[in-house]
């Protein structure tokens, strides 16, 4: 997230300083539109990770609903423009929610998911905390739980009956 937001408040900038030159101006709007992707690829990712599994489709679905809420901002960037005659200051707001976001992933997000590792990783896997370990495999080992569990049979002798099957 650090990099993806970085460049999107560079790339915004850039926008409102060069973006008066064609050739420019689609360089960085392709830049721009280069850093969107990264929402459909890290905010699922980052919820579950911070949040657990367990409501992680519920958690994505508002992740979305407020990005789609967030186009109700338009109006404003159209009073910001129409106010200062430029499309400038709402690219630099822009830039500036940008490294906004930057600063909550490295200050918030960063620590809330090293604390929530340190207690989750044994929630999640059925196990006590254990320090150290890698918290993608006890997500895995949790999906594995959860889909086994559906089956009269427990995961764990599933897993342990190679011949099952």
């Amino acid at each position: 997230m650090f990099i993806a937001f970085t460049l999107g408040g560079l790339a915004y900038l850039l926008l409102g300083s060069v973006g008066h030159q064609p050739w420019l101006f689609v360089l960085v709007a392709a830049l721009i539109f280069f850093t969107w992707g990264e929402i459909f690829s890290l905010f699922p990712s980052t919820c579950t990770d911070a949040f657990g599994p367990k409501y992680a489709t519920t958690n994505t679905a508002l992740l979305y609903t407020a990005k789609g809420t967030s186009a109700f901002l338009v109006p404003l960037a159209n009073l910001i423009k129409s106010s200062t005659g430029s499309w400038y200051t709402v690219f630099m707001v822009a830039a500036v929610m940008n490294f906004v976001v930057v600063q909550l992933a490295l200050f918030v997000l960063r620590p809330l998911r090293r604390s929530r590792e340190s207690i989750s990783v044994g929630h999640w896997s059925g196990q006590r905390c254990c320090r150290g370990a890698r918290p993608e495999l006890s997500i895995v080992s949790t999906a594995l739980g959860q889909v086994f569990a559906e089956t009269s049979m427990s995961w764990k002798a599933r897993v342990a009956d190679p011949t099952f099957g």
